[in-house]
């Protein structure tokens, strides 16, 4: 479901940054009902929070994770395996998870981050069905 509506464009046209179209996407694609301050809270972590460090596509996947597995606080959940499982995995895949090193090996004029964000998005989906 969530990498079918991507592909169909779900989030395209709407000058998201990386973190608001993951957020945005996994909102959309799962009816998670989230409030429009959703999208506003992932806004920062976009361009890896403005320094180019943790890549705001991950972190937007984190937050749509912790949506999904997260029923009331993180500590009576399984949220940190899954996340440093879903981590392991954009690593395994892309070589890093911070935004500088990603974009000096993947960032492309035209598309921009568009690989990046295809690998997050697959490797959210695989992560949500586990």
């Amino acid at each position: 479901m969530l990498i079918n509506d991507y592909q169909k464009g779900m989030v395209e046209g709407r000058n998201f940054n990386c973190a608001e179209k993951l957020v945005n996407l996994g909102n959309e694609s799962l009816n998670l009902q989230l409030p429009p301050q959703a999208v506003k809270m992932a806004a920062g972590f976009g361009a890896g929070m403005g320094k180019q460090h943790l890549c705001g596509a991950v972190a937007g996947a984190v937050m749509i994770l912790s949506v999904v597995k997260v029923k009331t606080i993180a500590r009576e959940s399984d949220i940190y395996v899954c996340c440093s499982e879903m981590l392991d995995e954009i690593e395994n895949r892309l070589g890093s998870i911070i935004c500088k090193e990603l974009k000096a090996s993947f960032y492309n004029k035209e598309l921009k981050c568009k690989y990046i964000i295809d690998n997050v998005v697959e490797v959210l989906a695989e992560s949500l069905e586990a």
